[in-house]
């Protein structure tokens, strides 16, 4: 009785479409130096997905048999088959490995219990991390401290790829790295708006456009006087951005524009820290741990409210404050209590991030803003993969792309 023969399974195709290349390269079929055909040819052709086409190119590579060139596409190699040299037998497990391997240089590990809400940066990397996965290639986290050596190492590995989900302008190490990986034609994508991206692939949340959403929200509650509160000493394009937001609702509105209200982080005016920030674990069990907490607290507060002093003794008070992150708005709800303002009536108070309920803060002084931005990290993460997977398999122009993914509103209270 004959029996129907299961379906190939995605390990299967892989297997068999792997082979099918091998023995077309090595037999001459596929003479050196000849074209692939892209991606989504072969797609069409052998009717397999992405994640399956970069498995056998990964292995493909590996072995020797093709090269992928940034922005060019996929070639036999000229050598027909010879393994790459080192490693066991002629073969270097290390080159195996990352030639599937996207390596994301992150100080973050996969977002922690207590950080639940999806405005964490760390969400960026799990975002990337799983779109690389999906892709059926492997995501390596490499720490940010990666020295000189280690990068040198890492570039005769020839990874698939590269990311940075992080701000370059924190350390000289991505920026030291990016560019030296894009000088040996691995393809980086890095997070951020900074201008030293602007020579790669980048992708970055619209600050603008939060802004924007954020202050027409406090215009359609009846807020005339907004403002946008920001740090000294910090001159980062997203602030820049957010202001330009802020000043293009307010001009739509037929409103004045104010300059960003400059106040200082609270670590330049207290060097105590919450006990929570510590690390404490249970502290909301601990009374007296507690109470201290709201004594720093206060004195946080009381060193930043002669900062709004103008703000509410003004013949026309604010109304309505853009705070720079969530972490900020129980900052700003208690110097509005402090000068007799409600804020959740008198002068709303707007966040960013949409990370408010897993701050420290709200065991210390609840409070919930008005609305807050969500940048939709995950989609972020995903964002620099797709990037990355394009320039790889050569579907962009050589010049440096840019990626905009929009945040989302989040109204918080009625």
């Amino acid at each position: 009785m004959d029996t129907l023969s299961p379906a190939p399974t995605r390990s299967s195709l892989y297997g068999q479409l792997t082979a099918d290349f091998r023995e077309r390269i090595l037999s001459g079929e596929l003479k050196p130096g000849e074209k692939l055909p892209s991606f989504t040819e072969m797609r069409e052709q052998h009717r397999v997905s992405q994640a399956t086409l970069n498995r056998v190119h990964g292995l493909l590579e590996a072995e020797g048999l093709i090269s992928r060139r940034r922005g060019a596409g996929t070639f036999v190699c000229d050598h027909q088959g010879q393994p790459v040299s080192g490693g066991v037998n002629g073969h270097s497990a290390a080159v195996s490995f990352l030639s599937n391997a996207v390596v994301i240089l992150t100080p973050f590990g996969k977002p922690t219990g207590s950080h639940r809400s999806s405005g964490w940066l760390e969400w960026i990397a799990q975002g990337a991390s799983e779109a690389v996965q999906q892709a059926g290639m492997h995501a390596v986290s490499l720490h940010p401290e990666i020295t000189d050596v280690e990068i040198e190492r890492l570039i005769a590995e020839k990874p698939f790829g590269a990311l940075i989900p992080a701000n370059l302008s924190d350390s000289l190490t991505p920026l030291n790295l990016l560019r030296k990986l894009r000088a040996h034609g691995i393809a980086v994508v890095a997070f951020g708006s900074a201008p030293t991206l602007e020579e790669c692939d980048h992708v970055f949340s619209n600050h603008e456009s939060g802004a924007y959403q954020l202050t027409r929200l406090l215009l359609e509650r009846g807020k005339q006087r907004i403002v946008n509160v920001q740090p000294i000493g910090l001159s980062e394009v997203w602030l820049v951005q957010r202001q330009l937001g802020y000043e293009r609702a307010m001009t739509e509105a037929g409103l004045e524009a104010e300059p960003a209200l400059r106040i200082p982080s609270l670590k330049s005016l207290l060097s105590t820290q919450l006990n929570v920030k510590k690390g404490l674990q249970n502290f909301e069990s601990h009374t007296e741990i507690l109470a201290e907490d709201r004594e720093i607290f206060e004195a946080q507060v009381r060193a930043l409210a002669g900062y709004f002093v103008e703000a509410f003794t003004a013949a026309r008070p604010v109304e309505g404050f853009l705070a720079t992150t969530d972490r900020d708005t129980f900052t700003l709800a208690a110097i509005c209590r402090l000068f007799g303002k409600d804020p959740s009536r008198d002068a709303l108070i707007a966040g960013y991030d949409n990370y408010f309920a897993d701050c420290e803060e709200y065991a210390v002084a609840p409070f919930v803003p008005v609305a807050t931005v969500d940048k939709n990290n995950r989609a972020l993460g995903a964002a620099m993969v797709q990037l990355l997977l394009d320039r790889v398999n050569g579907h962009l122009d050589e010049a440096p792309q840019t990626r905009v993914i929009e945040p989302r509103l989040v109204v918080t209270a009625a």
